[in-house]
């Protein structure tokens, strides 16, 4: 196998999986740089980011909590007095 086939069956694999490609990576042990290349060599095409961002409506008191959990498996728990132009920072930290 050279090494276009292993990539186009590691990008297959990876898009089959479910996994984002940062995820499928650590999890294989393969350099996500790597695979964006070779992603992007193969199809003659770049890659995009499928970050988006959900509206949300929160309903409760002022003194309520709230945890949002993200694909990831990780947790942000805040109360009602957060402020969402802090939730990038968190985003960044998280990553």
């Amino acid at each position: 196998m050279d090494k276009a086939e292993y990539w186009r069956e590691q990008i297959s694999l990876q898009e089959k999986s479910g996994m984002t490609r940062k995820s499928y990576c650590e999890s294989h042990d393969l350099n996500f740089h790597t695979l964006t290349y070779w992603k992007q060599k193969l199809t003659g095409t770049k890659t995009k980011s499928k970050k988006k961002f959900i509206p949300v409506k929160i309903k409760g008191s002022s003194s309520s909590k709230y945890e949002l959990e993200l694909p990831s498996g990780h947790k942000i728990k805040f109360s009602s007095e957060f402020v969402v132009s802090d939730l990038k920072k968190i985003m960044d930290l998280v990553k």
